[in-house]
């Protein structure tokens, strides 16, 4: 049986907070517990409020955060054992696209430089005389212009910039992209192009993507599976048509609610479930269920019992102790 492309194992990842020679600090539990897997050709997307634990996660996965328990497997393999070798190979398969293009690129180097540059040390087996028409042919695949190779980053806008960005992901031809809110610091028809930018990708290519978001809008375009996230624990994941046709999680239900709808005539009838109170701190997440303080359908037992993630008929996975009570139908 062939191991999955990506797989994490009951992964953890903490910060110690305010630690320092006479304090010992306080625990932040940014991602609890969370598992997921991903095959070639997928593209899972992962949505939750701010600060729920998505862009966690990533950087857990790329390696940039060491878990405090838990795995990440690549193509089977124990990314944390990997040798030298292993690892470079790993940085060149999965490779990231970040929210703030222009952050990612190096200002004092010129566009043709920056794409080029991760084949020197991912791709030594390419010639150096054939980095710079590489550079130029993956310009011109994501729709801008080879004269454009010449210039620098602070000459070109924000969706330019993150083509540009994202040439320099695909030029090593990875077979997995971490998508990290890259889109949401474009315009709303920016984003439309990224978006569409990037699932001609996938298809041309047959690349995986990770798409992290909190425009559940944005990720039923692009996603074929969804995981939701609430304060570093997974609330529900399922196949992108289950989980857009039926919420079994409350917090799946209200965030859905959310979505704006095209139509004005549906949109003014359409109830919307708010959610009461703040998302809590995760210095001092809830016992129990860590969602339970904003939960409309509570029960004591959710104070003191974790539910455990179960798995349903149509490949969804949910951690709640009441999933499938429909919050319109509550008080």
């Amino acid at each position: 049986m062939t191991a999955p492309l990506l797989s994490v194992e009951g992964l953890h990842v903490r910060f110690q907070i305010g630690a320092g020679m006479f304090a010992k600090g306080r625990t932040l539990r940014a991602v609890s517990d969370v598992s997921l897997t991903m095959d070639g050709g997928e593209c899972l997307g992962i949505v939750g409020e701010s600060g729920c634990g998505k862009s966690t996660l990533a950087r857990a996965i790329l390696g940039f955060v060491k878990p405090a328990q838990g795995r990440v497997l690549w193509r089977g393999r124990d990314v944390g054992e990997l040798d030298a070798a292993g690892l470079r190979e790993f940085r060149r398969s999965v490779q990231p696209v970040f929210q703030n293009p222009l952050g990612s690129l190096n200002p004092r180097m010129t566009v043709g430089d920056i794409i080029a540059e991760p084949l020197e040390t991912l791709r030594p087996d390419i010639a150096p005389a054939r980095r710079r028409p590489l550079a130029i042919d993956w310009l011109e695949k994501l729709g801008l212009t080879a004269d454009m190779a010449d210039r620098y980053p602070s000459e070109f806008s924000g969706g330019q910039a993150q083509r540009i960005a994202i040439a320099r992901a695909m030029i090593a031809e990875p077979d997995l992209l971490i998508c990290d809110e890259a889109v949401s610091a474009l315009d709303v028809s920016v984003k439309a192009q990224i978006v569409n930018l990037l699932i001609d990708l996938q298809r041309e290519t047959g690349i995986s993507i990770l798409f992290i978001s909190h425009d559940l809008a944005i990720v039923r375009q692009i996603a074929t599976h969804v995981m939701v996230m609430y304060l570093g624990c997974l609330m529900e994941d399922a196949p992108a048509p289950a989980l857009f046709g039926r919420q079994y999680h409350p917090y799946t239900q209200a965030l859905l609610s959310a979505v704006p709808v095209p139509d004005p005539d549906i949109e003014q009838t359409r109830r919307h479930l708010l959610l009461k109170d703040d998302v809590p701190s995760p210095l001092d997440p809830p016992s129990g269920c860590v969602f339970r303080t904003r939960c409309p359908v509570a029960k004591p037992n959710c104070i003191l019992d974790v539910p455990a993630v179960t798995e349903a008929d149509d490949a969804r996975r949910v951690a709640c102790h009441y999933s499938g009570i429909r919050l319109e139908e509550v008080g």
